[in-house]
């Protein structure tokens, strides 16, 4: 029986998905699923909308049962809890759903975690505390599982007035750290870490150089935590505060393992010798630096300790997460079953990020780029391993960024021999020294101004070969004109007109700009039922299409039935819409 993690879901009030975490996609059997219908048995569905409706209308939660498609291909009865929130300033709806066959195993599950942790702080000697912000409350304490030793409980200035009464602070530098310490828990402060010498805290005899760790959590219930550890720094062991201090396992910021940790980890891994795959991924901030120069460092921090928790809650048990630079962060994924399973977590990665700031800022629009390699069959050392992520990190970036790029070899080529330019230009069947894009682009309006030898014929063919298309058509509103095509593999294709072309569902997909973007064709099942279906038999899997308006109304469509990235990049959307008014334009003036 397969074991599936809680899933959350976000949807509008068209139950179309906004976001949604890694339980969640790889609980459901079509990770493209843009509507919350098509994870939903039909049988149920009616049901699910209706509990929806209500909580969209009333604004209290609500539980509803309903089964979902799952990836083994069979049916899971799910409970999901329904409850109105707000996301980037506007009203959605977030579904927290958990199949039925885990409810019993969780709870297990976590009282055994529960006692595993306890025995671990049993363990250790040193101490932890708890803040309770709202309450006041502030309890430190030894052990955990067998044996909780509570050495103060009580509200923060009955333990203050307690330690100045024992006159704790001889060194005013301590006090003044000790008066900090006070503020992050009061604040809640999302991390912070001093140095303090004061009175040992258990025995009160003589002083102890102590190094306080903590970090801010918020409950279920939105009770703001303060919870951390208490290390005593011995006197005659300067290299255990060198440790300590430098925090040298962790990056101290975000929690995240450091880089070398990280690097010593993946090699260990390697040199084991495992028997399943792992993926590398390297990840970094979009346009992080435009974050640090318009809203300051200080929250350049806030933004990379949010990411930091994203990646955390993303990967799990499933690997480990470092921070190899400054937005620079490294994922080691293991025992992932399969590639399904792999893009579930990046897609979870790549939307929770989008998603973290929206409405925070009203400019700010966070995003990150995500190269990932396959040990050991991309590579099987990993300086070589590093390297073909990296560079499939900068293809993503030089794609239009808010993208993950796995390496493939039968599209990427030998990425080891080439500069990363040359990886970024690199597209679906194309060999590495093919044509740049804007030289392209150039050659093509000479010939548009100028009228050069060039044939449509050419232009569609040079274009779809430049782009890395499957095929390009040019479709007239009216029969009587005889539809031009090109296609990648050769063959010929029927010359049909586009009956549903002249439906309202299709014409409200174009912008502003006459353009659509398909950038998967199982999300117009629910757009536009017609092009789906005539899309689907053609195997396309992505399209761009342009509305030509003018004497010559019609369409330009550039389709592709292989596609290497999730979606359309920025630079080819913005060709290709170009090269489609071009087209309506010589066609009108012809």
């Amino acid at each position: 029986m397969a074991y599936f993690n809680t899933g959350t879901v976000t949807v509008d009030s068209h139950l179309k998905i906004l976001k949604g975490d890694k339980g969640f996609f790889a609980l459901i059997l079509w990770e493209n699923s843009q509507y919350l219908e098509q994870s939903v048995y039909k049988d149920d569905f009616a049901n699910v909308k209706t509990v929806c409706d209500k909580v969209w209308e009333s604004g209290e939660k609500q539980f509803v049962t309903y089964r979902v498609f799952s990836k083994d291909e069979s049916t899971h009865w799910v409970v999901g809890c329904v409850e109105k929130v707000r996301l980037a300033g506007e009203d959605v709806l977030e579904l927290s759903l958990q199949t039925i066959m885990d409810l019993e195993l969780e709870m297990s599950t976590m009282q055994d975690e529960l006692c595993e942790l306890g025995t671990y702080m049993d363990i250790m000697d040193e101490l932890f505390f708890r803040y309770d912000v709202d309450k006041d409350d502030f309890t430190l304490f030894m052990g955990g599982e067998k044996q909780k030793v509570v050495v103060y409980s009580g509200d923060l200035d009955g333990w203050a007035q307690g330690l100045e009464e024992k006159n704790a602070f001889e060194d005013e530098k301590y006090r003044e750290t000790f008066e900090s310490f006070c503020q992050d828990l009061q604040q809640a402060s999302r991390h912070f870490s001093h140095e303090i010498m004061m009175p040992h805290l258990v025995r009160g005899d003589e002083k102890e150089l102590y190094l306080i760790k903590g970090r801010s959590v918020v409950t279920t219930s939105g009770r703001d935590l303060v919870l951390g550890c208490v290390y005593t720094i011995s006197k005659n062991s300067r290299r255990r505060k060198t440790r300590m201090g430098a925090d040298a396992v962790r990056d101290e910021m975000t929690g995240l393992l450091s880089k070398q940790t990280i690097i010593d980890y993946i090699h260990s891994t390697i040199n084991a010798k495992a028997d399943y795959t792992c993926y590398l991924c390297v990840m970094d901030l979009d346009n992080f630096k435009y974050v640090n120069d318009h809203y300051g460092h200080m929250f350049g921090d806030e933004v990379l300790i949010t990411v930091a928790d994203i990646l955390k809650e993303a990967v799990g048990e499933r690997g480990v997460v470092g921070r190899i630079g400054g937005d620079e962060m490294m994922i080691f994924l293991e025992r992932i079953a399969d590639r399904a399973d792999l893009k579930s977590i990046l897609r979870t990665i790549r939307s929770n990020v989008e998603w973290a700031y929206k409405g925070v800022k009203e400019d700010l629009n966070l995003s990150c780029s995500i190269g990932v390699a396959a040990w050991p069959e991309d590579a099987q050392d990993y300086d070589t391993l590093f390297k073909i992520a990296d560079k499939m990190l900068y293809r993503a970036k030089e794609n239009g960024r808010n993208r993950y790029i796995i390496y493939t070899p039968e599209i990427h080529g030998d990425v080891l021999n080439v500069t990363r330019e040359e990886v970024a230009a690199v597209k679906p069947g194309m060999p590495f020294s093919t044509r740049n894009k804007e030289h392209f682009m150039l050659e093509l309006t000479e010939f548009f101004v100028f009228r050069s030898v060039w044939s449509l014929k050419m232009v569609m063919e040079e274009t779809g070969t430049v782009f890395g298309l499957s095929e390009v058509n040019i479709f007239y509103d009216e029969p009587a004109y005889e539809a031009a095509h090109w296609r990648a593999d050769g063959a010929s294709v029927e010359s049909k007109f586009l009956s549903y072309a002249g439906t309202t569902q299709f014409r409200q997909l174009f912008d502003e700009n006459n353009l659509m973007v398909v950038n998967d064709v199982a999300n117009l099942q629910f757009a536009c039922q017609e092009a789906y279906t005539a899309l689907k038999e053609l195997n396309v899997t992505a399209a761009l299409i342009y509305r030509m308006e003018g004497s010559v109304p019609g369409y330009v469509t550039f389709y592709k039935t292989e596609q290497a990235t999730r979606l359309w990049p920025d630079a080819d959307k913005a060709y290709l819409n170009i090269i489609g008014k071009m087209i309506s334009l010589y066609l009108s003036g012809r």
